[in-house]
């Protein structure tokens, strides 16, 4: 007597819908800024390694920002300004950087993830 034959196992329609996570540099934002007139930035940059933290966004006066790209928002982790990366940075030393990349009003390029992400 035969055997009937047996089904392959049945896979998912392709057509459906899966949402793999995403990977957390593909949620990195790009902005470039300048500084204003007195060579500063119009925000509060808190944390660094020396509290244990990256380096954030702070409190940030979004209407006196001189943006040329993209734009920050409160509590964005800092991950790199001008191509350096900065996590690790205690706050003295990236506000030194900072401080060196945005001279002559020179725009600036910071890559930012919100925190959390």
């Amino acid at each position: 007597m035969l055997k009937p034959a047996k089904q392959p196992p049945k896979s998912p329609s392709p057509t459906k819908n899966k949402r793999e996570p995403r990977h957390w540099n593909e949620r990195v934002h790009e902005c470039i800024l300048s500084a204003g007139p007195e060579g500063l930035f119009p925000m509060v940059i808190k944390g660094g390694a020396e509290n244990g933290q990256f380096c954030y966004i702070g409190e940030i006066k979004q209407d006196q920002m001189n943006y040329h790209s993209g734009k920050l928002h409160h509590d964005e982790i800092l991950l790199e300004i001008q191509g350096q990366k900065v996590s690790g940075f205690t706050l003295r030393d990236l506000l030194e950087w900072l401080k060196h990349v945005s001279k002559n009003s020179a725009p600036v390029m910071f890559k930012t993830i919100k925190a959390g992400e």
